[in-house]
Parts: C-alpha cells; structure tokens; sequence
C-alpha cells in the first residue's frame, strides 16, 4: 500500500514518502513506538482504518527496499484496535487484477460508493485520467467509456476502489478512437513521426500544450486509437499501474496486429481524486446548510 492517514483525520489518503510521513506525524508517538526494542513506524489505512506498519523505513527488511505500508492484525496503542471485519472488507487490504474481473457482492456497500462516484464527480475523474496520461477525450469517447464501465458492471469490480478509480475507469474501457481528441507533446510527437494517416495540429481556443488529432488529406482511411492493458496492482516493489497504446489499425487488421504509434506505462496517485472529491462534497454540504 502506497497511501496511509492519520489519526487526527482518518480519511484524509497521504501518498506516502518518508518525507510525508515523518512532515505529517512529527516522527512522534503514537506513530514512532518502541516494540521488544525495535524501532517501528505506524499509521492508518485510509480505508478501514486499521493500523498499518512502514517496511523498509530505516533498514532494508525486503529484496526490493521500498517503503510501503501493510496491515498489521493486531491492536495498535494510540492508533486503532484491529477489526477483523474492516479488513476483510477494505479494499486496501487484498488487492485484485483488474484483468480478473472478480465482483463484489451485490449488495457490498462499496458499489454503490463507486457508482456515485463516477456520477457526482465525473468532470474530477475525467480531469485526474487526463493529467496523468496526456489525452483530453472528446465527448464521443467520453460516452463510449460510460457505456462500457456501465455495460460490464464497473462500480462491482472488486479491484477498483475509490483510490484507483481514475486508472480502472479507463482500463476495462474498450479501445477508443483518438481521433478528434487532443493529445501531449510527447504523443504528438510520435503520431506525426509515425503515423501513415493521421498528424496534430495546435489551436488558439485550447490549451496551446495540446494538439488535436486529424486526418491527412488523401491518406488512407485507417483508424487511430487507444486502449490499456498489463494492469499492474500496488506491490513492494512498485506502485499500480497500466500501460497506455495508441495504434494505427488499417480496415483490414485486428486491434493486436495494428502498429503501435506509441506505449508508455502509467501511474496514478490515487490521493488526488479521493481527497478532492471529499473536499468537494463537504463544501457543498457547507453550501447547502446556509444557502437556502
């Protein structure tokens, strides 16, 4: 686990670096404690708020010494008591691949979280997905996801959770047309570079650091597009992430056997989306409480 909170605001996710963690609890107790003569450095999993324990804080207890969080099952003084049903329900705790596919229960409360989610605060999750990854979708492609994450049930996926909801919207979306959407400078730089059909070009009403993707005059009628694949889950040794292909498939090629204008492997820092998407919903409560 890559996030943790504190226990003076136990929802608020931190990304977590050795810099945050010891700026955010002083490298004081309750989350600095001595246990049989060891060193150790405890917070709260945002989540189910357990206690969790920093590995690879000081010495390298794994191969990989990354600094990490993990559950602990047991009592924590003066950070929480472990509950056995908060972890079995957190979706911190036993991360799943999306390529699983697995689904919660039906009547798990956190579908219902994941669904008006992507309904209350759609603009936040479409914004978090394209800073990360350089794309600016067209409203046509926007539909086509909706319909795909509504098509196969997304909100019940058990591998997507409020954190990583940017990176899953996207991923069990189908292959999407690029063309018409705006793009990055590095991804424009390889479409140009390497595209048969298609080339970018700047606008003065947009951002001027994005580039619409069109078609050249008297090219053939192949089709630009996008998808994800290799969906990696948060370990010790690196954070969750997938990786983004833009291709070039002419009218007769499958999606597999299309060329491939260019691939690069995300991360997404899921603390952004969560904590804004609380801060929004409890300054509109504020909003709605005096405003009549």
């Amino acid at each position: 686990m890559n996030i943790f909170s504190l226990i003076t605001d136990p929802d608020n996710a931190v990304y977590l670096t050795l810099d945050k963690f010891y700026k955010k609890t002083h490298r004081h107790y309750p989350y600095i404690q001595k246990v049989n003569g060891e060193t150790k450095a405890y917070a709260l999993c945002p989540r189910c708020h357990n206690p969790v324990l920093l590995v690879n804080r000081i010495n390298n207890q794994t191969e990989s010494k990354t600094l990490y969080a993990k559950h602990v099952k047991h009592d924590v003084m003066g950070i929480a008591s472990y509950s056995q049903q908060g972890y079995d329900d957190c979706s911190l705790a036993n991360p799943t691949n999306l390529d699983a596919k697995i689904k919660r229960d039906i009547n798990n409360k956190s579908n219902n979280e994941i669904k008006d989610a992507v309904k209350n605060y759609f603009d936040l999750l479409i914004y978090s997905i394209e800073s990360h990854i350089g794309i600016n979708f067209s409203d046509s492609v926007l539909a086509q996801m909706l319909e795909d994450f509504n098509a196969c049930d997304g909100h019940q996926y058990r591998a997507i959770n409020l954190y990583n909801l940017p990176l899953s919207f996207v991923y069990i979306a189908n292959a999407q047309d690029l063309y018409g959407c705006r793009v990055n400078g590095k991804i424009k730089e390889n479409i140009d570079k390497n595209s048969e059909s298609f080339i970018t070009s700047g606008t003065e009403l947009y951002d001027k650091s994005l580039y619409y993707v069109n078609r050249k005059k008297g090219s053939p009628y192949n089709k630009i597009m996008f998808y994800f694949s290799n969906h990696t889950i948060s370990t010790e040794n690196d954070d969750e992430s997938v990786m983004l292909y833009i291709v070039e498939k002419k009218q007769d090629q499958t999606i597999d056997s299309a060329k491939i204008l260019y691939k690069e492997k995300i991360y997404f820092d899921g603390t952004y989306f969560f904590n804004t998407m609380k801060k929004r919903a409890r300054l509109n409560d504020l909003a709605k409480s005096i405003i009549q």
